[in-house]
C-alpha cells in the first residue's frame, strides 16, 4: 500500500540528506585527534634556537703519548631540532636533534689552523664519520622518566630522556640525564651522555702503532634553548671558521702539541 507523504516505514532507507550528514559526522570523528575526546591538550611544539644553544662532542686522546696530546671539542655549524612538551604528560615528551655530519668543527684552541683542518677532514672522511655516505646524525628522544615536574607547567624539571641515536648508518638506544627550565615563551634544557664509537661501527682514530690515538668513549654535552614553534627563532648563523684545506704529509698528527 502506498505510504502517505512524510511517513517512512520501519525498514525504509534514510534520505540522501540524512546519509550525507551521517557521513560527515563519521569523517569528522576520524579526523579529530583522540586528545579532543579525552579532554587532553596537545603537546606544545618548540623549535630549538641553535644560535642560543650549544652542542659539543668531546673526544679524549689515548695511546702512549696521550699526556702530550690535546682533547678535541667538536661543534656543528649546521644543526636543528624540535621539542614536543606537555607538562601534564611529561613522560611522553619528544625531542629531535639533527646534525649535518660534515659541519662538525674542532674547537681545540691550542691546535694550529693546519692541524685543525687536518683533524676535521679526517673526522668527516671515510674512515671515521664517512659523512658522504651518512650525512646526518639524528637523536630522537621519545620518553622522559621525570624526577621533578615543573609546578603548574612552569619552572624547573629533571629526569632521564631515552631515545635512539643514528650515527654512521647505525641506530642505538641511548639515555641522557636532563634538567631544565620551562616558561611561557622559553624552554631551556641541558643534558649529557657518553657512548663508544665502536658501538656504531666507527674505529677510533689511531696512528704510529697506537702511540697516537683517541679513546673509544666520547661524551656529548648539549645545552638547548627553544622558542614556541609559531615564533620563528633567530636566523643568525654560527661564526664561520677559515676554510683551510688539509696539507698532505703534515709534520704533526691531529691533537699533537706543536
Amino acid at each position: 500500500m502506498p505510504q502517505a507523504p512524510g511517513i517512512r516505514s520501519k525498514g525504509a532507507m534514510p534520505s540522501r540528506a540524512t546519509a550525507v550528514r551521517a557521513g560527515l559526522l563519521l569523517l569528522l570523528a576520524a579526523l579529530t585527534p583522540a586528545a579532543a575526546f579525552s579532554g587532553q591538550t596537545p603537546a606544545r611544539e618548540w623549535t630549538i634556537d641553535t644560535t642560543q644553544s650549544q652542542l659539543v662532542i668531546h673526544v679524549q686522546p689515548g695511546g702512549l703519548l696521550s699526556p702530550t696530546l690535546h682533547p678535541h671539542h667538536f661543534q656543528p655549524e649546521k644543526w636543528s631540532g624540535e621539542i614536543a612538551w606537555d607538562p601534564s604528560r611529561a613522560k611522553s615528551a619528544k625531542v629531535t636533534v639533527r646534525v649535518a655530519a660534515d659541519s662538525l668543527r674542532d674547537h681545540q684552541e691550542k691546535l694550529s689552523a693546519k692541524d685543525t683542518a687536518k683533524v676535521e677532514a679526517q673526522t668527516r672522511g671515510p674512515v671515521i664519520l664517512d659523512a658522504a655516505r651518512y650525512p646526518e646524525i639524528v637523536f630522537e628522544g621519545h620518553e622522559l622518566e621525570i624526577a621533578k615536574t615543573p609546578n603548574g607547567g612552569k619552572g624547573e624539571f629533571r629526569g632521564t630522556l631515552t631515545g635512539t641515536l643514528t650515527l654512521h648508518g647505525k641506530t642505538m638506544a641511548v639515555g641522557l640525564a636532563i634538567q631544565g627550565l620551562v616558561s611561557a615563551d622559553r624552554f631551556q634544557a641541558g643534558a649529557a651522555a657518553s657512548f663508544k664509537q665502536s658501538d656504531f661501527g666507527i674505529k677510533p682514530y689511531s696512528t704510529a702503532l697506537g702511540t697516537i690515538s683517541v679513546k673509544d668513549e666520547i661524551t656529548v654535552e648539549i645545552s638547548l634553548v627553544a622558542v614556541p614553534a609559531d615564533r620563528k627563532p633567530a636566523t643568525k648563523g654560527l661564526p664561520a671558521k677559515p676554510d683551510a684545506s688539509p696539507t698532505p704529509g703534515g709534520t704533526s698528527e691531529p691533537g699533537q702539541r706543536r
